[in-house]
């Protein structure tokens, strides 16, 4: 498989802040609020170091670093908390865990949206903190890359179901997961997962991730036989990424699959 370049920030994000009533904290698909966790401080500082090390093997593109640093990665996931959680109510305040900015107007949306439907005469006001992701959230993603590299596809998917419930817009856990999907057999589970994706309002995703999203169900429909759609997909792939020669072998696949069965 090929090496995926990410540009999560481990460390530094600025805090933005808004406010709700408290009483009002939505629950959602996009918002899974955890009640205020005991943080492992210790085992916190030990994951933020291995995921500067694997931060820093992502951009220099280094696969030796990447497969050196499992068992540094196996530890780290080891110590996580549980449940995974990226948003999490303490009193009066709540926090966000995300690297993903566009989030942070799905959770205005939300709130928003929460805050016209509930009454509190108290008054109280719920005071919104994004902070930087989960070290714990690009070492899932670190570590899935690993087992999909050892074609272990279905630990690679029980990995990233974790790393999604620690951070739910990142793009390139969305997009990994996907793959093994799709590697493990579960096509149609893949196909699932990317029309939600891609049809999700609220998600975002740049025109590379939303190409890469197509291909995925673009593949997965070939193996489901399903060539008209499958081509309509990698078709769609290609307006956002002109330049994929995987899209555009596949076009010519199914055109070939097509040929075959015409044939008397």
């Amino acid at each position: 498989m090929k090496l995926a370049i990410t540009s999560w920030a481990v460390i530094g994000l600025c805090l933005t802040t808004a406010t709700v009533r408290a009483e009002e904290t939505p629950q959602s698909d996009f918002l899974n609020i955890a009640p205020c966790q005991t943080h492992n401080e210790k085992a916190e500082a030990r994951a933020a170091k291995v995921a500067e090390k694997l931060q820093k093997a992502f951009v220099k593109a280094d696969v030796s670093a990447l497969r050196a640093l499992a068992p540094e990665m196996e530890t780290a996931i080891g110590e996580a908390p549980l449940p995974p959680y990226y948003a999490e109510k303490c009193d009066t305040r709540l926090f966000i865990y995300s690297d993903n900015l566009p989030s942070q107007l799905v959770l205005g949306v939300l709130l928003e949206t929460a805050a016209k439907k509930n009454a509190n005469p108290d008054g109280k006001k719920l005071e919104i903190v994004a902070k930087p992701a989960s070290p714990f959230a690009l070492i899932s993603y670190g570590l899935a890359w690993v087992y999909a590299d050892r074609k272990d596809y279905t630990r690679c998917v029980t990995i990233l179901v974790d790393g999604r419930q620690r951070d739910p817009w990142n793009e390139a856990i969305l997009s990994e997961y996907l793959f093994c999907l799709a590697q493990s057999g579960r096509n149609a589970e893949s196909l699932a997962e990317a029309e939600k994706a891609l049809e999700n309002p609220f998600f975002n995703l740049t025109d590379y991730t939303r190409a890469k999203v197509l291909r995925h169900k673009g593949y997965a429909l070939v193996e489901l036989q399903k060539w008209d759609e499958a081509e309509f997909a990698y078709k769609d792939s290609l307006k956002f990424d002109g330049s994929s020669q995987l899209a555009k072998n596949e076009l010519l696949y199914i055109q070939q699959m097509r040929a075959q069965k015409s044939k008397p």
